[in-house]
């Protein structure tokens, strides 16, 4: 096998090399041109496990790597189909999208099925609000038409856009079978299929009633014209990595809502603050500019917003320590928005009925230990002090005392930041300076006599993470909702 090539020209041309076997019966053996269409970026995950698939294949005996940046997508996927046909020594384009992560076998086990068209199955993030799916949920891009007359027909180009079923990914078969349409993440096809089929390959069709046709689906119904049917591998199933929204993550599946609201009643006054809003190379999510705009229009000069380029709440008060309104003595609060988080336009006012030096919203966040909450409380039970992994909604009904918040959103009064240049110092050294930061931040106030209190208020706090894992967090939130840990009972915290 020829090691992988990531140059954007051909490779040179070569045979064909014969598989193994009787030489009564000779067959071509694979040469195969992996292609990865983008829109400019990459997920790191995705990228190595695609070279450890390449670097792992049994049945190829040359693989060629390639990308294309362009958008639309079905824009992007036709370049390369164009790319691919050019060069006749290649008999198979394998699409693997950017953001998929194929098992280390997923090559080898597309190829074994012998199809014109086997696809590998992927999880998938149907976000709601349609008719069809009014609930975000989580299942998988395996499609059958929601018409049972419709299929395994071919359908015309012309026609409207179909209605699709998807299959939950624990009932797909054992076996290789097949189905309507899937997306193009995990593709294997043959070379016969893309030479008899006219371009363009993919391409995106609105109908005048609305209804929507996408690449993957034009494709799919252009190749059954052609008599192709289109085969899954389930035993070639692939990670998906996907932005997700750590704290309201039972929303997504159960379908039931985590959203919680701390009402702030009408006469509640907002301090002057300063908004320390984190961004990731200048960037922001539109929801979070929204909700800053909304903020700065509804209360006028008692908010100011400062976007600070930095990763976390740590480095965003570092940074904010050299501005000069630091200094200026017109605000009284600052409240920190780490770069994941999007908040709500009732947060500031629900985190200002309560006061005290740090009041937190609640988010999650992933640690080594898990799926955990932002914040440590002391367990009723050991005595240690741990992150929460679930809140029983019963037990959080009311603002709360707890040992530490991770401050990724949080409202902190100014004389708490009197120390801040030497807990930044200290935690500087140490292996994860980021928690060793809060932890000590946190520690500095209740040797003041005052906990951090959170406030039964979320926000979401988004994270890349395998949509498999929230496949099997659903059986495990199922597991743990008998033994949740409550939260210990609080001391009665005043409302301003």
């Amino acid at each position: 096998m020829s090691r992988p090539s990531a140059k954007r020209s051909h490779p040179e041309a070569a045979q064909p090399v014969e598989a193994e076997g009787p030489r009564d019966s000779p067959r071509p053996r694979a040469r195969v041109v992996v292609a990865m269409p983008s829109t400019g970026r990459v997920q790191n995950q995705a990228m190595q496990f695609a070279y450890r698939m390449i670097h792992a294949t049994t049945k190829a005996d040359a693989i060629d790597l390639r990308w294309e940046n362009a958008f639309p997508a079905g824009y992007c996927r036709n370049r390369l189909i164009r790319r691919f046909l050019a060069d006749p020594q290649w008999t198979h384009l394998l699409f693997v999208d950017t953001d998929m992560a194929p098992p280390a076998d997923g090559l080898d086990r597309l190829l074994e099925v012998g199809a014109p068209l086997v696809a590998g199955p992927a999880p998938i993030l149907l976000p709601g609000g349609t008719t069809e799916e009014p609930v975000a949920r989580i299942t998988t891009n395996i499609m059958d038409a929601a018409d049972p007359t419709l299929r395994g027909q071919a359908i015309a180009l012309d026609a409207p856009a179909i209605r699709w079923r998807y299959r939950e990914l624990e009932d797909l078969p054992a076996e290789p079978f097949t189905c309507d349409a899937t997306g193009g993440a995990f593709l294997l096809i043959q070379r016969e299929v893309l030479e008899r089929m006219e371009p363009p390959w993919l391409t995106f069709v609105e109908h005048p009633d609305g209804r929507k046709l996408g690449p993957d689906a034009y494709f799919f119904r252009k190749a059954r014209q052609l008599g192709y049917e289109l085969t899954i591998q389930p035993k070639a199933v692939c990670d998906h990595i996907k932005g997700i929204d750590l704290t309201h993550m039972e929303g997504l599946i159960t379908g039931a809502g985590a959203r919680k609201t701390w009402p702030a009643p009408p006469e509640t006054k907002i301090p002057r603050t300063v908004v320390l809003a984190c961004t990731r190379d200048h960037w922001s999510s539109l929801p979070t500019t929204e909700v800053l705009l909304l903020w700065q229009g509804t209360y006028g000069k008692t908010v100011m917003v400062r976007s600070v380029a930095a990763l976390s709440p740590r480095e965003a008060l570092a940074r904010f320590m050299h501005d000069p309104l630091f200094s200026e003595p017109d605000w009284t609060h600052v409240l920190i928005l780490g770069p994941d988080v999007v908040p709500e336009r009732e947060t500031l006012a629900s985190l200002a009925t309560v006061d005290g030096p740090i009041v937190s919203a609640v988010t999650r966040r992933l640690a080594t230990e898990g799926l955990v909450y932002g914040f440590t409380v002391r367990d009723p039970v050991t005595g240690k002090i741990r992150a929460p992994s679930m809140l029983p909604s019963d037990t959080f009904s009311r603002p709360a005392e707890v040992h530490s918040v991770d401050l990724a959103c949080a409202l902190v009064t100014r004389d708490t930041l009197g120390e801040l240049a030497g807990f930044l110092t200290q935690s500087a050294t140490d292996p994860d300076p980021d928690a060793s930061f809060c932890e000590q931040f946190c520690s500095a106030v209740i040797a003041r006599g005052h906990n951090p209190v959170i406030v039964p208020t979320t926000v979401e706090r988004w994270a890349e993470i395998g949509l498999m894992g929230l496949l099997n967090l659903k059986q495990q939130l199922a597991a743990r909702k008998e033994s949740a840990v409550a939260m210990p009972t609080p001391e009665p915290v005043g409302a301003t």
